[in-house]
């Protein structure tokens, strides 16, 4: 899925709800690095170490995001810093 497709299903507060109960996917290569998914179990975002590629959806830059899109929680929170 392209970046902008999948940027514009993440709008704020509107996560498919899909989403947020898709199992956390590692994916397959070797860039490893942290990110953050919905534990529908545990109703939490938990960290993962992600490879790089492939995947699902269920994958966050930012445990707020995560949190917004899956929790609806955005009160006491300071606004997500976004690269300008």
């Amino acid at each position: 899925m392209s970046r902008s497709v999948r940027s514009k299903r993440r709008v704020k507060g509107e996560a498919p709800a899909d989403i947020c109960l898709l199992p956390m996917e590692e994916g397959s290569c070797g860039r490893y690095t942290m990110r953050w998914y919905f534990n529908s179990q545990v109703q939490a975002c938990r960290p993962f170490i992600y490879s790089g590629c492939e995947g699902n959806d269920n994958r966050f830059l930012h445990l707020e995001e995560c949190e917004e899109l899956c929790l609806g929680e955005t009160e006491g929170r300071p606004p997500l810093k976004t690269a300008q």
